[in-house]
């Protein structure tokens, strides 16, 4: 065989290869498509394609880290790599111990600064008990009933109540990383938001009343989804959030609109075929995601991303209108 059959039949197999590890990848066959793509690399050291696939697939962030500033040896300025360079140095930071704060250090070696401490609170508080007391004292009959609080009648939710914001948040989430294909970002069109006369659904404040049929709760704090039917989970999945600079919104939410499947994009990166779509507010919404198999932790730009067996169960039980309640 001659040398250029040699190198053509070389290309064709890491042409396969890279396409099979990226359809493993899709279906969450994480351990085969990193084979897939370790084997074109073997081929091609410099393959740029392989080095992406292998660092979004890394359940580490150093081996992410360490895949990409490969791919910016070869390309300085390749942009999913340097997209991808901050979400892996965000996973992170994101996993890391927070070290002890001077205050604590400083605490642990001087004890007696937290007596001095506690000293001067008891008598701030006694303090503030004599004055209120004489304010009371002095303040007539008919203010003080004035100013009496109205009972207010506990909720029956099981989330503890928390506060929704008010403000309208400004991000537009895409999801966390940067799909590895070779494309052109116009070639598939992302879609557009709905049209102006079609209102977003705004948060709600109503945390205490009890919650019937549907519905969806998103627990920030163990990274949750949990589906209800009234008060009976009928699925409960780990998902991954917004991360700390990008959070997904608190509040209490209904799916608006549902698409099976849709390219997102952004500044720096494309990702086509995007699974399952259920936006919940603006462009915010719970989809599949193939991208990354690190569920549990805070990944994404602010949508709720999900492994897509759990993302197609949700689109086809969730019809639009059902609740979606994000809490800490």
């Amino acid at each position: 065989m001659e040398p250029g059959d040699t190198h053509s039949t070389q290309q064709l197999r890491s042409r396969l290869l890279l396409s099979r590890g990226r359809e493993l990848a899709r279906q969450g066959a994480r351990k085969q498509a990193q084979e897939c793509f370790k084997q074109v690399l073997a081929a091609q050291p410099g393959h740029i394609d392989a080095l992406l696939w292998l660092a979004a697939l890394a359940r580490d962030a150093r081996e992410s880290i360490r895949f990409l500033n490969r791919v910016l040896e070869i390309s300085p300025d390749n942009p999913r790599a340097r997209a991808g360079l901050e979400w892996a140095q965000q996973r992170q930071t994101a996993i890391r111990p927070s070290p002890p704060t001077a205050q604590r250090v400083l605490r642990r070696e001087m004890p007696w600064l937290d007596r001095l401490l506690l000293s001067g609170i008891a008598v701030v508080i006694v303090a503030a008990c004599a004055i209120l007391s004489f304010m009371v004292w002095r303040t007539p009959e008919a203010v003080r009933a004035a100013y009496q609080p109205t009972p207010i009648p506990s909720a029956t939710s099981t989330f503890s109540p928390s506060p929704t914001p008010t403000s309208t948040p400004t991000v537009t989430p895409t999801p966390a990383w940067p799909d590895m294909e070779t494309v052109t970002p116009t070639s598939t069109p992302v879609p557009s938001p709905p049209a102006a006369s079609t209102p977003f659904p705004y948060p709600t404040l109503g945390f205490a009343a009890p919650l019937r049929g549907k519905w969806i709760g998103i627990d920030l704090s163990s990274q949750r989804l949990t589906a209800y039917e009234g008060q009976r989970a009928v699925l409960s999945a780990l998902v991954s959030t917004g991360v700390a600079r990008m959070p997904t919104p608190l509040g209490d939410y209904t799916i608006y609109r549902k698409v099976r499947v849709q390219a997102m994009g952004g500044p720096d990166y494309y990702l086509p075929n995007v699974e399952y779509v259920s936006y919940f507010y603006r462009g915010y919404a719970l989809h599949g995601t193939y991208w990354h198999d690190n569920f549990g932790q805070p990944m994404s730009h602010g949508c709720v991303n999900m492994r897509n067996p759990d993302a197609q169960w949700i689109w086809d039980w969730a019809p639009v209108g059902t609740l979606v309640r994000v809490h800490p």
